[in-house]
């Protein structure tokens, strides 16, 4: 997040969960269900169109998520 700006705590995302979906190629109910998911976690909370960030290690965690990705470095792994 701060690589991109963000604020620490949370941001404004003012899209539904039906253009989440269409932009991700998922399904609204599967938005909500795993934005739900992710609330039951304890790593994110939402108000309306906020969400505040609770946990970013433990998003890291549950996105896979690698740091380099973001500054273009070339992610070796499992082929």
């Amino acid at each position: 997040m701060d690589a991109l700006g963000l604020e620490k705590n949370g941001y404004e995302l003012p899209v539904t969960q039906e253009q989440i979906g269409d932009a991700t190629g998922l399904t609204a109910v599967h938005v909500n269900r795993m934005l739900g998911l992710l609330e039951e976690k304890k790593l994110i909370r939402r108000e309306r169109h906020r969400f505040h960030i609770l946990d970013v290690t433990g998003l890291h965690e549950a996105g896979d998520f690698n740091s380099a990705y973001l500054h273009g470095q070339t992610i070796l792994g499992d082929v």
